[in-house]
């Protein structure tokens, strides 16, 4: 008896998990923002939070954020550039973003455009450039990485950058010696170009948390995540995080276990058959290999499993949405405030000065006299986490594309199961186990059963049934004891159940 409450209560506790933050959009939406993402991101990713950053971006166009140009780096001769990445999503959600190879090295000084360096790596700055000029209102921009391209976009054409930039976000960063930042030390001229010539900044920096600004680092939990994109785009957004994880160079699974001094890609996905054939990238099939009897999936699925993340917070702001937080809610709105709702996080405003050397200091300022804002989050950790994990899913899961390339908005009900009389039983059971809902009109129908890491265990069903009552069983008896979840996807909208198995 002590074993089955036990379950019971972790099943309660899964069903809370999946539950636990809601979120709600505007119901009507402002026009769509034009937006220049550049990104260190390449082909295989050296990090692969870069890859989940482009996946964002790709749903976000939906309604929200009209991307007219992607610049993505060619680190150094003899790896992928990042243009792969650019057809294998393109390929996912039916778009064509357009892309151009960024500037290779460092900016030698505060007055280097740039244009010394190779012919091939002057696309980004070229296209970024005519992009602002055919604009007919102000783009934002957004930089993880460095802000090269931006900063020696902006020597080349001061007049054209003041007239039609709104701010720039820059994921990563900090005061004092910039230098030994990640990010900013990736090119600490281009920062300093921007800052004293009071290009306006938006930064979410990531060496702490002081009275002027937080850490705005959080992190992806993945299994929930895959929960998610097992169900929608054929699994294709999965095989995404699986590849990336596989070949990233820090933290990735080749790399963790040591299999060779830098990640390969597989032979069917390499960067000329993905441009080629981007279904290629899809149809490899997942190399089960294991070390020490531990196989990909098992690691990106486990419940601990998880990524760091900083872009998502400027995509979001960029889009002139503001994430508000209470009684278990989750509200995505255009407005500065809601009542009876906490603002997750804002962005204030300060004067960003350099010394002689490469050492930013922050002074006090007003909107009007600022050229830095500085990201600072008004809740708690738990609810920051939990809150960042719940949008980003929600985006994904609403914005995503079926195998059609039809939206996905669909309606995700975690316990509320009224709508097709979802029931399940016996639960707890032995073996088999039976579901029975309600049809109110012929619908396509899915159901799935996920184990409580995220991971898909079997597809029961999938195609479509006429109105009425309808009973399916599954038999697990090759399954063990444990705890898993039935989610019973009808038309555009998913239910779900806990079930526990005891034998």
């Amino acid at each position: 008896m002590a074993n089955l409450t036990k379950l019971i209560l972790l099943t309660n506790l899964t069903l809370f998990a999946l539950s636990y933050g809601a979120v709600e959009f505007p119901i009507a939406k402002i026009a769509k923002k034009p937006f220049i993402n550049a990104t260190d991101l390449y082909y295989p990713p050296w990090d692969y939070d870069d890859v989940m950053d482009v996946n964002l971006l790709y749903a976000m166009t939906d309604s929200f954020l009209d991307p007219i140009l992607q610049v993505m780096d060619q680190p150094y001769d003899g790896r992928g550039d990042g243009s792969t990445w650019k057809y294998i999503y393109n390929y996912i959600y039916g778009i064509d973003v357009d892309y151009g190879i960024g500037l290779i090295s460092q900016l030698t000084s505060i007055t280097d455009n740039g244009s010394s360096q190779a012919y091939r790596n002057q696309d980004g700055v070229n296209k970024i450039l005519a992009k602002l000029s055919a604009s007919t209102e102000k783009v934002t921009l957004s930089a993880t990485g460095s802000a090269r391209d931006f900063a020696a976009a902006f020597l080349r054409d001061s007049t054209l950058f003041r007239q039609k930039v709104d701010r720039i976000y820059f994921s990563c960063g900090k005061d004092g010696d910039i230098r030994s930042d990640p990010n900013m030390g990736s090119d600490p001229n281009s920062i300093k170009i921007l800052v004293t010539n009071n290009v306006p900044l938006y930064f979410s920096f990531s060496n702490g948390t002081t009275a002027n600004y937080s850490n705005s680092q959080w992190s992806l939990n993945l299994a929930p995540y895959l929960v998610i994109t097992d169900t929608i785009n054929d699994s294709m957004l999965s095989t995404a995080l699986y590849w990336s994880y596989w070949t990233s160079m820090d933290g990735g699974y080749r790399m963790k276990h040591n299999l060779l001094e830098r990640p390969a890609v597989p032979v069917g996905i390499t960067e000329a058959i993905v441009k080629a054939h981007p279904v290629a990238f899809f149809d490899e099939p997942r190399d089960e290999m294991s070390i020490s009897g531990v196989t990909i999936d098992q690691e990106i699925r486990n419940v601990n499993a998880t990524k760091a993340m900083w872009s998502p917070i400027n995509f979001y702001h960029a889009a002139g949405l503001n994430i508000f937080y209470g009684g278990n809610r989750i509200l995505l709105d255009y407005a500065d405030s809601v009542p009876g709702f906490i603002k997750m996080y804002s962005f204030r405003p300060f004067r960003a000065v350099f010394d002689n050397g490469f050492n930013m200091s922050l002074q006090a300022a007003s909107d009007s006299t600022a050229n830095v804002w500085l990201y600072k989050c008004n809740v708690t950790e738990t609810i920051y986490q939990t809150v960042m994990n719940s949008v980003y899913r929600e985006f994904i899961r609403r914005y995503g594309r079926a195998p059609d390339n039809s939206i996905n908005e669909s309606t995700w009900s975690d316990t509320d199961t009224k709508g097709i009389a979802l029931d399940v039983f016996p639960n707890p059971f032995n073996s088999i186990v039976s579901i029975s809902f309600n049809l109110t009109v012929p619908t396509d129908v899915r159901i799935s059963m996920h184990d409580t890491n995220g991971r898909l265990i079997e597809k029961i069903q999938d195609q479509r049934l006429s109105a009425g009552n309808h009973v399916r069983s599954w038999n697990c008896s090759e399954r063990p004891s444990g705890i898993y979840m039935i989610t019973v996807k009808a038309g555009n909208k998913a239910y779900a159940k806990g079930i526990v198995l005891m034998k």
